[in-house]
């Protein structure tokens, strides 16, 4: 009758687990995409905080532009934007690759009007969506790719 019992307490336990642990696994993945929309949002904020503290050079040419080791521009910021995670190579955090990237650079004055931020899951991460935002601050998702200024945006 104990072994039945142990045998019994052993097969309740497994059956738990094949419950628990898929459940566990979605709420990781929700929380990485979570983590790397709130950071996607917050480098956004900090690239218009950037454009309105150095009007001159408009919108950053990179993240490292915001970040610690750019003594120039902590001229003009005063202080990093970001922290030297994202600042510098490879602009890994929480499971994502973040890549910023210029556009509607003014060829007169090298003065940048616009940018791009995408945020995709790096290989072996749990998230799967993929980020993307442009100076208009809409944040925009792809369940199935990179996500694009015509993805469908966060609500």
């Amino acid at each position: 009758m104990r072994l039945t019992e142990i045998l019994v307490c052993i097969l309740l336990t497994v059956i738990l687990l094949a419950i628990a642990v898929p459940s566990v696994r979605g709420i990781l993945t929700m929380g990485q995409e979570s983590d790397a929309l709130a950071t996607i949002s917050n480098l956004a904020k900090m690239s218009q905080l950037y454009a309105q503290m150095c009007p001159f050079n408009g919108f950053e040419y990179s993240l490292y532009d915001m970040g610690p080791g750019n003594a120039q521009d902590l001229q003009c910021i005063g202080q990093p934007l970001i922290d030297s995670t994202l600042g510098s190579s490879p602009n890994n955090k929480d499971g994502y690759h973040f890549v910023y990237a210029q556009t509607n650079v003014d060829a007169g004055t090298a003065v940048c009007h616009g940018f791009t931020i995408t945020a995709t899951p790096i290989a072996g991460a749990l998230g799967k969506r993929t980020y993307f935002v442009n100076e208009t601050m809409v944040i925009r998702y792809s369940d199935t790719g990179t996500a694009t200024v015509s993805s469908t945006p966060v609500p």
